[in-house]
C-alpha cells in the first residue's frame, strides 16, 4: 500500500491509523489465543502502520490514531477491547517524542459518547418526550 501511495503521489500529509480488532466474549470465556489476536492487532498493527509511513510523511505532517470507544464506557463482553486507550496513549506518546524532530505531530482520538445520550435522547428532549 505505501509503495502505491509513493509511486502515485510521493508522500503523505496525514495517516488516520485505524487498527483494531475486537473479540466479544465473556471474561471467564476469553481465551489466550483470542486476547493476544486483540493486542496484536489494536497495539502492532497501530505501531507497524506508523513505521510503515514515516518515510512518506513530510515535515508538518500529522498522525492520528484512533482510539476506542470503549476507552472510556465499559460493556459486557468487552474486557480485552477495553485496554485500547492505554494501549493508544503509550504508542501516542512513543512516536511524539520520536518524531517531534521531524515535525510530525502525533495525536489521538477517542470518539465515542458524549455523555448527552444518543441522537434518539437528543430528540426526545427537543419535544419533550420522555424514555
Amino acid at each position: 500500500m505505501f509503495a502505491t501511495i509513493k509511486r502515485e503521489f510521493g508522500h503523505l500529509d496525514c495517516v488516520f491509523v485505524n487498527a483494531g480488532n475486537s473479540v466479544f466474549l465473556p471474561f471467564e470465556d476469553m481465551t489466550e489465543q483470542s486476547f493476544d489476536k486483540v493486542i496484536s492487532v489494536d497495539f502492532k498493527g497501530a505501531y507497524f502502520t506508523i513505521q510503515k509511513a514515516l518515510p512518506l510523511l513530510r515535515r508538518g505532517s500529522s498522525v492520528i490514531i484512533n482510539a476506542s470507544v470503549g476507552a472510556r464506557k465499559g460493556w459486557p463482553t468487552t474486557s480485552a477491547s477495553r485496554p485500547r486507550r492505554p494501549r493508544s496513549s503509550i504508542s501516542r506518546e512513543s512516536s511524539s517524542a520520536e518524531l517531534v524532530d521531524g515535525s510530525i505531530r502525533v495525536n489521538t482520538l477517542s470518539p465515542g459518547p458524549d455523555g448527552h445520550g444518543d441522537v434518539r435522547s437528543l430528540r426526545r428532549r427537543r419535544t419533550g418526550q420522555r424514555g
